[in-house]
Protein backbone atom coordinates (compact mmCIF):
# COMPACT_ATOMS: atom_id res chain seq x y z
CA UNK A 1 0.00 0.00 0.00
CA UNK A 2 2.91 2.37 0.68
CA UNK A 3 4.05 2.20 -2.94
CA UNK A 4 0.58 3.17 -4.11
CA UNK A 5 0.61 6.36 -2.06
CA UNK A 6 4.18 7.15 -3.08
CA UNK A 7 3.13 6.69 -6.70
CA UNK A 8 0.19 9.10 -6.34
CA UNK A 9 2.40 11.69 -4.68
CA UNK A 10 5.17 11.49 -7.28
CA UNK A 11 2.81 11.46 -10.25
CA UNK A 12 1.09 14.61 -9.15
CA UNK A 13 4.44 16.24 -8.38
CA UNK A 14 6.66 15.28 -11.30
CA UNK A 15 4.18 16.15 -14.00
CA UNK A 16 5.00 19.81 -13.27
CA UNK A 17 8.60 19.77 -12.09
CA UNK A 18 11.52 17.68 -10.87
CA UNK A 19 11.46 15.29 -7.94
CA UNK A 20 14.35 13.92 -5.92
CA UNK A 21 14.06 10.52 -4.24
CA UNK A 22 16.51 10.22 -1.38
CA UNK A 23 18.29 6.96 -0.62
CA UNK A 24 17.25 3.82 -2.48
CA UNK A 25 13.94 3.25 -4.21
CA UNK A 26 12.24 -0.17 -4.28
CA UNK A 27 9.01 -0.35 -6.30
CA UNK A 28 7.18 -3.61 -5.67
CA UNK A 29 4.00 -5.02 -7.23
CA UNK A 30 1.54 -3.20 -9.52
CA UNK A 31 3.32 0.17 -9.52
CA UNK A 32 2.86 2.36 -12.59
CA UNK A 33 5.33 5.25 -12.49
CA UNK A 34 4.66 8.10 -14.94
CA UNK A 35 7.20 10.80 -15.77
CA UNK A 36 5.44 13.15 -18.16
CA UNK A 37 6.70 15.79 -20.58
CA UNK A 38 9.93 17.46 -19.51
CA UNK A 39 9.60 16.27 -15.89
CA UNK A 40 12.58 14.67 -14.16
CA UNK A 41 12.85 12.08 -11.40
CA UNK A 42 16.26 11.88 -9.69
CA UNK A 43 16.85 8.82 -7.51
CA UNK A 44 19.77 9.36 -5.16
CA UNK A 45 20.87 5.75 -4.60
CA UNK A 46 19.74 2.40 -6.02
CA UNK A 47 16.55 1.93 -8.06
CA UNK A 48 15.01 -1.54 -7.84
CA UNK A 49 11.83 -2.55 -9.67
CA UNK A 50 9.91 -5.81 -9.15
CA UNK A 51 7.28 -7.73 -11.16
CA UNK A 52 4.19 -5.86 -12.35
CA UNK A 53 6.05 -2.55 -12.26
CA UNK A 54 5.90 -0.28 -15.29
CA UNK A 55 7.56 3.04 -16.06
CA UNK A 56 5.88 5.34 -18.57
CA UNK A 57 8.39 8.08 -19.23
CA UNK A 58 8.53 10.89 -21.73
CA UNK A 59 10.83 12.77 -19.35
CA UNK A 60 14.06 11.84 -17.60
CA UNK A 61 14.90 9.29 -14.90
CA UNK A 62 18.30 9.89 -13.28
CA UNK A 63 19.91 7.29 -10.96
CA UNK A 64 23.08 7.59 -8.88
CA UNK A 65 23.21 3.94 -7.69
CA UNK A 66 22.54 0.55 -9.25
CA UNK A 67 19.51 0.07 -11.52
CA UNK A 68 17.90 -3.33 -10.84
CA UNK A 69 15.06 -4.84 -12.90
CA UNK A 70 13.58 -8.00 -11.36
CA UNK A 71 10.53 -7.93 -13.64
CA UNK A 72 9.98 -10.65 -16.21
CA UNK A 73 8.39 -8.14 -18.61
CA UNK A 74 9.64 -4.92 -20.21
CA UNK A 75 9.99 -2.30 -17.46
CA UNK A 76 9.31 0.63 -19.79
CA UNK A 77 5.71 0.73 -21.00
CA UNK A 78 6.29 3.27 -23.77
CA UNK A 79 9.20 3.75 -26.11
CA UNK A 80 10.34 7.27 -25.15
CA UNK A 81 12.18 9.06 -22.36
CA UNK A 82 15.75 9.07 -21.13
CA UNK A 83 17.55 7.20 -18.34
CA UNK A 84 20.74 8.80 -17.04
CA UNK A 85 23.26 6.81 -15.00
CA UNK A 86 24.77 9.68 -13.02
CA UNK A 87 26.66 8.24 -10.06
CA UNK A 88 29.98 9.32 -8.64
CA UNK A 89 31.15 5.74 -8.03
CA UNK A 90 30.75 2.48 -9.98
CA UNK A 91 27.16 1.64 -11.00
CA UNK A 92 25.56 -1.58 -12.29
CA UNK A 93 22.66 -2.48 -14.55
CA UNK A 94 21.19 -5.74 -13.23
CA UNK A 95 18.48 -7.49 -15.26
CA UNK A 96 17.04 -7.00 -18.74
CA UNK A 97 16.39 -3.47 -19.99
CA UNK A 98 15.08 -1.80 -23.14
CA UNK A 99 16.09 1.84 -23.10
CA UNK A 100 14.86 4.44 -25.57
CA UNK A 101 17.74 6.74 -24.65
CA UNK A 102 20.48 5.82 -22.19
CA UNK A 103 23.07 8.33 -21.04
CA UNK A 104 26.26 7.28 -19.24
CA UNK A 105 27.37 10.31 -17.21
CA UNK A 106 29.45 8.70 -14.46
CA UNK A 107 33.16 9.63 -14.16
CA UNK A 108 34.03 6.04 -13.16
CA UNK A 109 32.24 2.98 -14.60
CA UNK A 110 28.73 1.80 -15.43
CA UNK A 111 28.60 -1.97 -16.04
CA UNK A 112 25.94 -4.16 -17.58
CA UNK A 113 26.47 -6.76 -14.87
CA UNK A 114 23.70 -9.21 -15.81
CA UNK A 115 21.01 -9.45 -18.47
CA UNK A 116 20.58 -7.81 -21.86
CA UNK A 117 20.48 -4.10 -22.53
CA UNK A 118 18.61 -2.99 -25.65
CA UNK A 119 19.01 0.56 -26.99
CA UNK A 120 16.12 1.52 -29.27
CA UNK A 121 17.11 5.14 -30.03
CA UNK A 122 20.41 6.59 -28.70
CA UNK A 123 23.25 5.67 -26.34
CA UNK A 124 25.15 8.72 -25.04
CA UNK A 125 28.66 8.17 -23.60
CA UNK A 126 29.29 11.48 -21.81
CA UNK A 127 31.65 10.50 -18.97
CA UNK A 128 33.44 7.41 -17.66
CA UNK A 129 33.42 3.92 -19.14
CA UNK A 130 30.38 1.85 -20.10
CA UNK A 131 31.17 -1.88 -19.78
CA UNK A 132 28.80 -3.73 -22.13
CA UNK A 133 29.63 -7.24 -20.85
CA UNK A 134 29.12 -8.18 -24.53
CA UNK A 135 25.32 -7.98 -24.03
CA UNK A 136 24.30 -4.54 -25.30
CA UNK A 137 22.15 -4.48 -28.45
CA UNK A 138 21.82 -1.47 -30.75
CA UNK A 139 18.36 -2.28 -32.15
CA UNK A 140 16.90 -1.71 -35.60
CA UNK A 141 13.30 -1.88 -36.87
CA UNK A 142 11.46 -0.91 -40.05
CA UNK A 143 10.93 2.59 -38.64
CA UNK A 144 14.11 3.36 -36.70
CA UNK A 145 17.72 2.28 -36.23
CA UNK A 146 19.33 3.05 -32.89
CA UNK A 147 22.74 4.66 -32.65
CA UNK A 148 25.66 5.47 -30.39
CA UNK A 149 25.98 9.26 -30.32
CA UNK A 150 29.26 11.06 -30.75
CA UNK A 151 31.18 10.67 -27.51
CA UNK A 152 30.91 13.51 -25.03
CA UNK A 153 34.05 12.30 -23.27
CA UNK A 154 33.01 8.78 -22.26
CA UNK A 155 34.18 5.44 -23.60
CA UNK A 156 33.06 1.83 -23.77
CA UNK A 157 34.55 -1.59 -23.15
CA UNK A 158 33.25 -4.92 -24.41
CA UNK A 159 31.38 -5.72 -27.60
CA UNK A 160 28.11 -4.25 -28.82
CA UNK A 161 25.70 -6.20 -31.04
CA UNK A 162 24.60 -3.84 -33.82
CA UNK A 163 21.42 -4.86 -35.62
CA UNK A 164 20.28 -3.61 -38.99
CA UNK A 165 16.74 -4.11 -40.23
CA UNK A 166 16.57 -5.62 -43.73
CA UNK A 167 13.19 -5.41 -45.40
CA UNK A 168 11.70 -8.55 -46.88
CA UNK A 169 11.36 -8.72 -50.62
CA UNK A 170 12.97 -10.31 -53.62
CA UNK A 171 15.74 -12.74 -52.66
CA UNK A 172 19.13 -11.66 -53.82
CA UNK A 173 22.29 -9.93 -52.79
CA UNK A 174 22.55 -7.56 -49.86
CA UNK A 175 25.26 -5.00 -49.29
CA UNK A 176 27.02 -5.34 -45.94
CA UNK A 177 29.36 -2.96 -44.16
CA UNK A 178 30.82 -2.74 -40.68
CA UNK A 179 29.68 0.32 -38.68
CA UNK A 180 33.24 0.59 -37.34
CA UNK A 181 36.67 1.02 -38.87
CA UNK A 182 39.38 -1.60 -38.88
CA UNK A 183 37.07 -4.66 -38.98
CA UNK A 184 38.35 -7.67 -40.89
CA UNK A 185 36.49 -10.27 -42.94
CA UNK A 186 37.68 -12.93 -40.49
CA UNK A 187 35.77 -11.17 -37.67
CA UNK A 188 32.56 -11.61 -39.69
CA UNK A 189 33.05 -15.33 -40.28
CA UNK A 190 30.64 -17.48 -38.32
CA UNK A 191 28.11 -14.65 -38.03
CA UNK A 192 26.30 -15.47 -41.26
CA UNK A 193 24.81 -18.59 -42.80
Amino acid sequence: MTNYFLYLFLCSFIVLSSAYGQSSWYAQGNVNLKINGSAQLHIIGDAKFDDNTEIESTGMLSITGDFVNLSSVDLFGIDTGMVVMKGASAQNLLGDFSFYQLEIDNPTTVSNSSGEVNITHTLFLNAGTFNSNDSVYIKSTATRTARVAESGGGSSSGDFIVERYVATGVNGWRMLAAPISGATLQEWQGDFY
